[in-house]
């Protein structure tokens, strides 16, 4: 299994990530048997759940991710094994062979789903997923009022990092090409370079589109879909969100009341 473009910087990329402490921590605030983690990448989350000895299963539907995850499963020693189950596919396809009692689904992956109809469709099928009193938990950007008043073609460079890899440093840079404000649809594009010396060479271009949501607009998606509300953070610290000025994140933890 070979991973293929930018994907090979994923780990590199986000290994730092607040949210990575967050969901574990998840697993010792919040009851659970068995976890199902949606979008589980190469796995950034979901071997540091697994090493904490609890069962988990990850679906991802980007094949060269799944792929480095499934590499290092296969060099993960048996106690990891044993609690891990990888799946290449999508939402839609995932058919679960018994109900878990929670489900996490990190990094902003309900906004991936580019309509209204489709999240409000993959929260209603995540419920056939879950025991009843089961919870789900996931994050979504609060949406920056600077970044809505751009004008609908605008092309901002959001974010540029610079990471090491292999001995050499490689950058890579966030755009927002272009902002759908009528259906809450941002164009974006990733660009990663390697720097040497004064030059730079363009390695990938990694395009997607995410569809933002309003906080009053998920708040009655979730209860018009039969969720009770248990918690609504606005950072990875716990922080609630009413309780900050400028919450960046939307991340709710959810009970089935089905």
């Amino acid at each position: 299994m070979k991973a293929l473009s930018a994907d090979i910087f994923y780990d590199t990329s986000y290994k730092n990530k607040t949210d990575r402490t967050f969901y574990s921590k998840c697993m010792q605030r919040y009851p659970h048997d068995d976890v199902l983690e949606i979008g589980s990448g190469t796995g950034r989350i979901l071997f540091d759940i697994a090493k904490a000895g609890i069962k988990i299963d990850g679906i991802e539907p980007n094949y060269s991710r799944f792929c480095i995850a499934k590499e290092k499963l296969e060099k993960s020693p048996d106690n990891i094994k044993n609690n891990v189950g990888l799946y290449n596919c999508d939402l839609e396809h995932f058919e679960a062979l018994h109900k878990y009692s929670m489900i996490i689904m990190p990094f902003r992956v309900l906004q991936e789903f580019a309509s209204a109809e489709e999240q409000e469709q993959a929260l209603k099928k995540l419920k056939t997923f879950l025991k009843p009193g089961g919870l789900l938990i996931f994050d979504v950007i609060n949406p920056n009022v600077k970044m809505l008043s751009l004008k609908p073609s605008a092309h901002k460079i959001m974010k540029t990092k610079q990471y090491q890899k292999g001995g050499r440093t490689f950058v890579k840079e966030s755009v927002l090409k272009k902002i759908d404000v009528k259906n809450q649809i941002m164009s974006c594009e990733q660009v990663y370079y390697f720097t040497e010396g004064a030059s730079t060479k363009k390695l990938f271009k990694y395009k997607y589109k995410s569809r933002y949501l309003f906080y009053a607009e998920l708040v009655n998606l979730v209860r018009f879909l039969n969720y009770q509300i248990v918690n609504v953070f606005g950072s990875f610290t716990f922080k609630e969100f009413d309780k900050l000025s400028k919450p960046k994140n939307i991340i709710m933890v959810l009970k089935n009341k089905e």
